[in-house]
């Protein structure tokens, strides 16, 4: 059945709601709990990790990154005008993560419809990859907004064929890329759609569509060019500078479907593929297909050579969601005048799969604290020990102790451990060591030397229910003096 005209359906949504209360109850639910899960405990819990370095970044050198420094310098206005650092540092990523909500709603209606809107809007709020995400003091909720507009506006202008649409869909995926320079990822699925409907004009819907198409990928072409050759040598010789990250390759896909996604939402994704197939209007169908086979083959292909992780496909996110939409809104249609109950089956699938997951998102962060580890440390150490390890904030300073440098990651075995810690023997001094380890657990080199030689004085542990949980660990290592 052919899709209604865009602006229809932007008419339909309020009259989709004033008749079926049963959607309009679950959009109004699903908005005020996500509302509430991104709020929910962001001034109280402590940095982690890349927060540290967002922190210290906009603080004190917000140019650092070039032409990708906007968030920084946004990140360095917050903080100067809120008194909580930790609010401060977190308070742009959560405020985009509320934004897009009603946005990425909006928008998606124009393109799908009702229906498939409000379910896709539905376990976006409820995605513990976009709450987490929209809580942690990084650009990645920016990535994930600024994306969602580029296809849903792309979509736009292959109906509505005005210009105006396709320009705002480029600069929206241009912030994005801004944001973060792999959001770059974006560009494949609505690039290679436009190629295929220059190829094939039965794609576009009037020769005035294909006349922009064409001049405004030819301008996008010659800027990709020029960026790339400014840019692409160094930017890309850093991100390849560590190409253990990608170690998995083709094992990040399975990270992505349990431990981003949730499994549930990723295989409603693929089947959504189907469901969107079944509809006319190719465009709605080949760029999710399109951005889907984006983001799975580029942690396959490029995971064994570059420094990439699941979370790096998180432009190509927008695109997931619609599809698990696509598949609730039309089981719901087709089975909502038999039962509800059955009706809502795969939505409500989905969300109590992902409940374990978010539960766990808020355990680990309450539980997790590099800060009152490093105040541990100083309440018991003497001016002038040594401290190794991982564990770092920036609101407890630790000048009055001497930093070693570890060689690797705690979790990465190396012969440079042996090395290492044998010059933490041979130093005399004492010396206090702190990790923060995920669910891999220390190098086995490292964890033996532990229990051999010190002492286990303080210990976190994120208590997951999903999966095996992340740990920070504080040991002692007693220096000659001592002993």
């Amino acid at each position: 059945m052919n899709a209604p005209p865009a602006k229809t359906r932007e008419r339909r949504l309020g009259s989709e709601l004033r008749s079926d209360r049963l959607l309009a109850v679950l959009l109004v639910i699903c908005l005020i709990v996500g509302v509430a899960l991104r709020i929910y405990g962001i001034g109280a819990w402590d940095l982690l990790g890349d927060e540290q370095i967002m922190y210290h970044d906009a603080t004190e050198n917000p140019s650092k990154r070039g032409i990708f420094s906007a968030y920084y310098f946004v990140t360095r206005s917050s903080l100067s005008v809120i008194d909580s650092p930790i609010l401060g540092v977190r308070l742009p990523a959560v405020l985009v993560g509320l934004i897009t909500l009603p946005i990425f709603l909006l928008l998606a209606v124009r393109v799908y419809g009702p229906s498939t809107a409000i379910f896709a809007i539905a376990l976006l709020g409820l995605s513990v990859w976009h709450v987490e995400n929209s809580q942690y003091a990084r650009y990645y909720s920016t990535v994930f907004l600024f994306s969602a507009m580029h296809y849903l506006l792309f979509l736009r202008f292959l109906e509505d064929t005005r210009a105006r649409f396709f320009i705002a869909s480029i600069a929206s995926g241009a912030i994005a890329v801004l944001s973060h320079f792999i959001a770059i990822l974006l560009f494949i699925p609505t690039g290679a759609f436009s190629l295929l409907a220059l190829l094939r004009p039965s794609y576009l819907p009037s020769p005035r569509a294909r006349r922009t198409l064409v001049v405004g990928s030819t301008v996008l072409i010659a800027l990709a060019i020029l960026a790339l050759g400014a840019l692409g040598p160094g930017v890309f010789r850093r991100w390849a500078a560590s190409p253990s990250w990608g170690s998995h390759g083709w094992a990040m896909i399975p990270l992505l479907a349990t431990n981003k996604l949730q499994i549930a939402t990723f295989v409603a994704a693929i089947v959504g593929l189907f469901a969107l197939a079944s509809q006319s209007k190719k465009p709605q169908f080949l760029i999710p297909l399109l951005g889907i086979s984006t983001a799975l083959f580029s942690l396959g292909f490029l995971g064994p050579l570059v420094n990439m992780t699941p979370q790096y496909v998180f432009s190509l996110a927008p695109l997931f969601f619609i599809s698990a939409g696509a598949v609730c809104a039309v089981t719901y249609g087709a089975l909502r005048k038999t039962s509800w109950v059955v009706a809502l089956t795969p939505f409500l699938l989905i969300v109590a799969s992902s409940l374990p997951s978010l539960a766990s998102y808020y355990i680990e962060r309450r539980a997790i604290s590099p800060t009152q580890a490093i105040e541990f440390i100083l309440d018991h150490a003497q001016p002038g020990d040594l401290l190794a390890g991982n564990v770092r904030t920036p609101l407890a300073p630790v000048d009055s102790l001497e930093i070693q440098r570890h060689p690797v990651p705690p979790w990465e075995s190396s012969s440079e451990w042996l090395t290492f810690l044998g010059q933490l023997e041979n130093s005399g001094e004492n010396v206090w060591l702190a990790w923060d380890v995920p669910r891999a657990g220390l190098a086995p080199e490292l964890r033996a030397w532990l229990f051999q030689n010190c002492d286990l004085v303080y210990e976190q542990n994120a208590r997951r229910i999903d999966r095996q949980a992340r740990t920070l660990t504080v040991w002692t290592y007693p220096g000659r003096g001592s002993q």
